[in-house]
């Protein structure tokens, strides 16, 4: 997939593309920014890593492009970026509900 992001584009894989833009909502939605290095391939179908400032002012396209290189894959990258919004979702304990105990 090509990415559009800040006036500029990068080819990536369907599954990096993806998780970047639901990570990208996820934080935007808490109204949190991370810089993140993204995996992408060069014009020679090499890797690359792409850095970008990710937060609630994200405005990303990714749209499908016809290649006949294989796809870049990152199964880590796409793992770390649905860990992290796995714990941006998770709600934060606040300690309410404890039971004192007496000694």
């Amino acid at each position: 997939m090509r990415v559009t992001y800040a006036g500029g584009s990068f080819v990536t894989g369907d599954d990096v593309a993806k998780a970047l833009l639901d990570y990208a909502a996820t934080l935007g939605g808490q109204g949190k920014a991370v810089a993140l290095g993204v995996p992408a391939m060069d014009i020679a179908h090499g890797t690359l890593e792409v850095d970008l400032l990710v937060g609630p002012a994200s405005q990303m396209i990714a749209e499908p492009i016809d290649t006949r290189e294989p796809e870049l894959e990152s199964a880590e990258f796409v793992q770390e970026l649905r860990d992290r919004i796995a714990r941006l979702e998770r709600p934060a304990w606040s300690g309410r509900g404890l039971i004192e105990w007496d000694e």
